[in-house]
């Protein structure tokens, strides 16, 4: 998870379907290990994995797309 996610915030040259493979496998790696904690009862870890899916899920929806129209400045 913390590879993938150093992947998506320092590789710039990435292509856009990976970007979005990497973005998917880390909701699920999230996911997972909630999951995980809760059949744990790691409460702790769980609240851990709650602030990365809502800080996740921000970053998905508030990421513009690499070259798309807004960013250019052709609004």
């Amino acid at each position: 998870m913390v590879l993938a996610a150093a992947a998506l915030l320092f590789a710039d040259g990435m292509s856009r379907s990976l970007r979005a493979t990497l973005a998917v496998l880390v909701v699920l790696d999230i996911f997972g290990t909630g999951l995980a904690a809760y059949m744990l009862e790691a409460y702790w870890l769980i609240a851990v994995m709650a602030a990365a899916l809502i800080g996740s899920l921000v970053r998905l929806v508030s990421d513009r797309a690499p070259g798309s129209m807004t960013q250019r400045g052709k609004a």
